[in-house]
């Protein structure tokens, strides 16, 4: 993402880099800071803490999908895929 975001700043893409370096070490510092406080606790659960039971299930549950699209999109792009389905199905 902070990659077409230089691409299209052109000349500028020093300002994209470092506005997209500063939001993930925002995001980094957010984590830290909640896994001091949650030391026992999965980042879903975080948000079931914070949030209560009602806001936080949908919100870490959304989480959760978002990593499994995530992964899936870089196991089917990817040339080889090295996940545990992936060995069972080339036998």
């Amino acid at each position: 993402m902070v990659v077409s975001l230089g691409l299209k700043a052109e000349k500028d893409a020093w300002l994209a880099i470092l506005l997209g370096l500063s939001g993930g070490l925002a995001l980094f510092c957010v984590y830290v800071s909640l896994n001091r406080r949650y030391p026992a606790l999965p980042l879903t659960a975080y948000a079931r803490s914070i949030l209560g039971k009602w806001i936080g299930w949908p919100i870490g549950m959304s989480y959760v999908l978002f990593l499994c699209t995530e992964r899936l999109e870089t196991c089917v792009t990817a040339p080889i895929c090295w996940s545990p389905l992936y060995s069972i199905k080339r036998r």
